[in-house]
């Protein structure tokens, strides 16, 4: 069995929300991430496995930068090698 994830055309993963409409400022601290695990802050159009999103993410000692342009369509990754996080 596949492991939920957040890529192809639908996400399947257990998140916490809070809606927020017009400007607004987010800060969040991912103090840890296990080998196999992704850790960021997702922005979406709707709650449904097929909306539009984004999903600036830290796995692996390295940043990325996940989205979904259209609801329904493909999640693309882009690696950042500029942006390394700390270890520890």
């Amino acid at each position: 069995m596949r492991e939920p994830s957040v890529w192809s055309t639908a996400d399947g993963f257990h998140f916490v929300y809070q809606p927020l409409s017009g400007d607004g400022t987010i800060v969040a601290r991912v103090a840890s991430v296990s080998p196999s695990s992704t850790g960021g802050v997702m922005i979406r159009e709707t709650l449904n496995a097929n909306a539009a999103e984004v999903f600036p993410t830290y796995y692996a000692q390295s940043t990325y930068m996940n989205y979904r342009s259209t609801t329904g369509g493909t999640t693309t990754k882009r690696l950042d090698p500029a942006r390394r996080c700390p270890i520890g």
